[in-house]
């Protein structure tokens, strides 16, 4: 475990109250968006529920399959202990856990137990690490676009070290790798480890609005939360039970991209929330981050049923201009606007991006009227007009959204107009409220799915 702070104990809750509003100054809200369904790995039973209960039931409540794959038989939490046999413990602790997951809204077939030796997750004897390995990657390749739920880099015990090293290696050969977010829950024990968070990779942040459903599953680990006789105290401390029972959570990206990137975002946050930065900014992403986001399906919930609402609405926007138009489309991605537009319905397309693995795959779908370019589309420069410019869920990732549709609204036809897609999350109507200090909205479409997901629509026209 992580070395507790030698503070007494109101300096160490203050100090971890502390570290809680720093990671809210340095987080983004989490998006669901990417995902198809959620994995799980948690280190023991309980796990799960402290490090990320609040997040496993809102995406529950969004219709998301959630699996929890707790990894170790749990038996070793009650060490020495006169009464308590480890086989009792195992039993006792899986049926606390299939309580406490159905709390968050998991039913019992969507939780594994794989039984490996608790508090030997790091020494497993050779076939055992094989066939663990091989079940990992057999989970990752069974779901395109999963988001796993991973313990964190910043743990310091052991355990938790060696099951998020147990994915990595199981990833590392994998054909598919899913998105990997981490969480923690012994760094609380000592906050100076969450230090790192605050300059590496992206930290999200979600509060649900009622924590009454992870509190409800924490109440279901009586043998973890409370005194088994003859102890008189539990076996996790009282302290850090506060601070894993708070329904606010924490995540980290999983990705390796670090240092600059990471610091100048943090400072673009920080002049932002000071109001030296413009209203509405975007959030730029690197371009190796993107690739390896496409190579891992992160982007292949465009395909699915639950984006075919918006790219109807889209079309239907597109066929409202008139016949034949020219498009040009910025943030193209993998493609999939123009595979839904057979030949013959514009007479020109071509699609900018600044991933070469997403244009990869739109270059693949052998559309005759593809082109694409690889380029940053603010730098980026047209050498035509073009009746319709599409900003299709990319406008969000330039840095200054309403300055970047302004510089392209002058690369419009006379009669050209700019649509844009937007996913109501985060900052989409401060962009919004920019982009139509400089346009007029003359469409308004908003798209909902069955998974409350919005989106809203427009086409716009530049102020004259």
């Amino acid at each position: 475990m992580s070395p507790e702070l030698k503070l007494k104990p109101m300096l160490l809750s203050a100090l971890r109250q502390g570290f809680r509003h720093l990671l809210r100054f340095r987080s983004l809200p989490p998006d669901l968006t990417h995902h198809l369904s959620v994995v799980v790995i948690a280190p023991h039973p309980d796990d799960e529920t402290f490090g990320c209960g609040s997040w496993i039931a809102h995406c529950r409540k969004q219709g998301l399959p959630v699996r929890v794959i707790v990894l170790s038989d749990g038996a070793a939490s009650h060490p020495h202990h006169p009464v308590c046999r480890p086989d009792d413990l195992i039993s006792r602790r899986m049926e606390e856990c299939r309580q406490a997951c159905l709390c968050l809204g998991v039913e019992s077939n969507s939780l594994e137990f794989w039984g490996l030796p608790d508090g030997r997750l790091d020494q497993l004897s050779t076939p055992l690490q094989t066939t663990t390995l091989q079940r990992l990657r057999n989970l990752a390749e069974q779901t395109p676009s999963q988001l796993w739920l991973i313990p964190s880099r910043l743990e310091s015990s052991t355990e938790h070290l060696a099951a998020r090293q147990l994915v990595l290696d199981a990833l590392a050969s994998s054909r598919n790798s899913p998105r990997l977010w981490e969480y923690w829950i012994w760094a609380w024990r000592n906050p100076l480890c969450l230090l790192p968070a605050l300059v590496r990779g992206d930290l999200y942040r979600y509060a649900p609005p009622d924590s009454s459903m992870k509190i409800q599953a924490i109440s279901c680990y009586l043998s973890q939360i409370t005194a088994t006789a003859p102890w008189t105290q539990a076996v996790l401390p009282p302290a850090l039970l506060q601070a894993w029972s708070c329904s606010e959570e924490f995540f980290l990206g999983a990705s390796l991209m670090i240092g600059r990137h990471s610091l100048v975002s943090w400072g673009h946050r920080i002049l932002h929330r000071l109001g030296l930065t413009e209203q509405g900014s975007g959030r730029p992403v690197p371009a190796a981050a993107l690739d390896q986001e496409y190579a891992s399906g992160a982007w292949d919930h465009f395909y699915s049923p639950a984006e075919r609402p918006r790219f109807d609405a889209l079309l239907n926007m597109i066929e409202s201009w008139g016949p034949t138009p020219s498009l040009l489309e910025l943030g193209c991605g993998s493609g999939r606007l123009v595979s839904l537009l057979p030949p013959g319905k514009l007479r020109r397309y071509m699609g900018v991006d600044l991933s070469k693995e997403g244009l990869k795959r739109a270059q693949a779908l052998g559309h005759p009227q593809g082109e694409f370019v690889q380029a940053d589309f603010e730098q980026w420069k047209p050498d035509q007009l073009w009746d319709l410019i599409v900003f299709n869920e990319s406008i969000g990732y330039a840095r200054h959204p309403a300055r970047c549709a302004a510089a392209f609204a002058r690369h419009l036809s006379p009669e050209g107009r700019l649509l844009v897609s937007h996913f109501r999350h985060g900052d989409s109507a401060l962009h919004w409220e920019a982009l139509e200090q400089k346009f007029q909205v003359e469409q308004h479409v908003t798209v909902s799915n069955d998974r409350h997901q919005h989106w809203d629509l427009k086409m716009l026209r530049l102020n004259s």
